[in-house]
């Protein structure tokens, strides 16, 4: 109670300083600029956050594309498809390998790697699961052999 007090007579001093002896005009004011400052630090913040954001967001995309590059460097393989049917890249980690000729699945990934399908042995690399019709005559069948 005496606190109440306290900061009425402060709100009146504040008040005979100011010209304004009414204590729930300078309280008002005292609440409008406190409310004006948190405003303006949720906006300064807000802002903050979206820059940020849109630097990660290009960083991402930089890596992403520096990537993509970089699996692009490593050739075709011919009896290799992703999910969509499109010939994998050597670099390329899909989650579903298929074999491009008949559709069937050859590998998932795995938490430790590739698993076979349907030898169910887990490789480091879909390039090491069994498939039925490689090219005898492929330029990447050296890749095929560790």
């Amino acid at each position: 109670m005496h606190m109440l007090w306290i900061i009425l007579i402060c709100l009146i001093i504040v008040g005979v300083i100011t010209n304004n002896f009414t204590p729930l005009k300078v309280f008002g004011k005292i609440v409008a600029w406190f409310f004006g400052i948190v405003l303006a630090l949720c906006l300064i913040f807000f802002l903050i956050l979206t820059i940020v954001a849109k630097s990660n967001e290009a960083e991402n995309k930089k890596q992403q594309e520096a990537y993509w590059e970089q699996v692009k460097k490593t050739p075709l393989i011919q009896w290799a498809c992703d999910a969509d049917g499109y010939q994998l890249y050597l670099g390329e980690r899909p989650e579903y390998v298929y074999q491009c000729s008949t559709g069937k699945l050859i590998a998932t990934l795995h938490y430790d790697g590739y698993l076979c399908k349907p030898s169910y042995k887990t490789v480091n690399h879909w390039k090491h699961c069994e498939h039925s019709n490689q090219a005898k005559k492929s330029k990447y069948n050296h890749l095929l052999k560790d």
